[in-house]
């Protein structure tokens, strides 16, 4: 669960010798042993609330060097993208230095290092999950009876919890990690094993929604805070169940009204008692819809998280329409282009793509789909975006197909099987990363809507919300 995603960081990264960024984190490092074809900047993924950015480019320098400055205001996991996946851990003040070994990445070895002020939870976090993964994901049988009675399966949830912590135990132990370390690990294996028990039923409704609040759980402890992400995703889990349960947000999906869908999703949650675990759920329902206003600051029990919450929606607002600059440089864009029954696959270099689509498409409305070809929610749209087509196919809208984080022999398949209409164009892994941070991508599918070298919205709507789509899209040609 930590490593799907949905996930978010923070303010540009820059590398070493630029300008330093706002943030309370120091993270410097090196990537050695680096060969011709490894990838030239990292990705870091913040899975933060209280950050404008989804994902950080930072650039690596002649001698493999980086350096970036995070904000986060609680104690955070958060991971590295380098031809791999590594979980790490911050907290407000640290500052640390990683190494890694991209000669040794793909090997049973360790290949990322650290040194300097570091936190034992960073270290813990990264070991922890590469070398005891089977007791991290292991789960009893039990657990996956979710029609159970709440009591029982309680009980059955404890036994587990209880057992993994006893490992946990005798692994910080033997590791010379301190108690504050044990109970952090405790903590983070405790919502990851809710997360997993999301498919619990129980007898009513009510028991299914009473799971995620039990007190194993302690939801108003300040200390979850030490533990951010993995406790805002279980009361996200929460906020979904309630959801499901209520008959007014029911009748309004059957409407089809995205906005009143979302108003009387933050209703559901400001119906609960005003607390800390209240104030962490409305902070990650807006990492999940940014486009809802944040709530008065009376909503709040945590000032820190109102004032967070407001700086982002701010930024947000002002970055949503802003140009986005984006060169591929030395690097490549794939288009694929339809030459009667036979296919053109032509390599594109510019310093300013946005533009090229621009100058390609002049006076024309462009929605560009930013999307991967193993994403399940980006097919769900697939199906349905054949009746966008057909709508606006006399007018001056061009349909822009952009596939990231992709096999390029997938894409070409999805192209031959006829599942991509439109303009089509595939990102190598390096423009992917590149890409995802300069437009901020908060996940797939992403939608953006322009004209003319100019964004309406980076955060268009997606084509299963057909109406208000087609509005947008009306909008932008001026159709009253």
């Amino acid at each position: 669960m930590k490593q799907t995603g949905l996930l978010i960081l923070l303010f540009l990264l820059c590398a070493v010798g630029g300008m330093a960024q706002k943030g309370n984190i120091v993270i410097t490092g090196q990537v050695v042993n680096r060969q011709a074809d490894t990838p030239r900047s990292l990705n870091i993924n913040v899975n933060d609330s209280f950050s404008a950015d989804a994902r950080i480019n930072v650039p690596l320098d002649e001698d493999g060097r980086f350096r970036a400055n995070l904000d986060f205001p609680f104690g955070h996991d958060f991971s590295i993208d380098y031809d791999g996946i590594f979980m790490l851990y911050a907290s407000p003040g640290d500052s640390l230095h990683i190494t890694i070994d991209a000669g040794r990445l793909n090997k049973d070895v360790d290949a990322i290092t650290f040194s300097g002020r570091v936190d034992e939870r960073c270290v813990a976090c990264n070991r922890f999950s590469k070398e005891m993964s089977d007791v991290i994901y292991w789960r009893p049988d039990s657990l996956q009876h979710y029609d159970l009675p709440l009591d029982e399966y309680m009980q059955c949830f404890n036994r587990a919890y209880h057992s993994i912590c006893d490992t946990v135990a005798r692994y910080a132990k033997a590791n010379g990690f301190s108690e504050q370390t044990r109970k952090f690990l405790c903590t983070d294996v405790l919502f990851a094993l809710s997360n997993d028990c999301m498919g619990y039923q129980g007898r009513t409704p009510q028991e299914s929604v009473a799971f995620f609040r039990q007190p194993v759980f302690r939801l108003n402890d300040p200390d979850n805070l030490s533990n951010y992400l993995m406790y805002s995703i279980h009361l996200g889990m929460y906020h979904f169940k309630l959801c499901e349960q209520d008959s007014v947000l029911a009748r309004l999906i059957k409407t089809k009204d995205s906005e009143a869908i979302e108003r009387r999703q933050m209703e559901i949650i400001l119906e609960q008692l005003k607390s800390i675990s209240r104030d962490v759920m409305l902070s990650h329902y807006f990492e999940q819809q940014r486009r809802v206003p944040v709530p008065d600051s009376t909503a709040f029990t945590l000032p820190v998280i109102w004032q967070r919450l407001e700086e982002v929606s701010r930024e947000l607002q002002q970055r949503d329409t802003a140009y986005i600059h984006f060169s591929c440089g030395s690097d490549s864009i794939i288009r694929h282009d339809a030459v009667g029954e036979a296919a053109a696959y032509t390599a594109i270099c510019t310093d300013d793509f946005f533009r090229y689509l621009s100058k390609r498409h002049p006076g024309k409305v462009l929605y560009i789909d930013i999307f991967s070809t193993w994403c399940g929610p980006c097919r769900e749209d697939r199906k349905v975006m054949p009746e966008l087509h057909a709508q606006f196919s006399e007018k001056d809208v061009v349909f822009v197909n952009l596939s990231l984080k992709s096999k390029r022999k997938a894409w070409a398949e999805m192209l031959e099987g006829g599942e991509l209409k439109g303009e089509n164009y595939w990102f190598n892994e390096e423009l992917s990363n590149r890409l995802m941070s300069a437009i901020s991508l908060h996940g797939f599918p992403t939608y953006l809507l322009g004209s003319d070298g100019r964004f309406l919205t980076r955060n268009a709507s997606r084509p299963i919300e057909h109406e208000k789509t087609v509005r947008a899209i009306q909008r932008a040609l001026g159709i009253k």
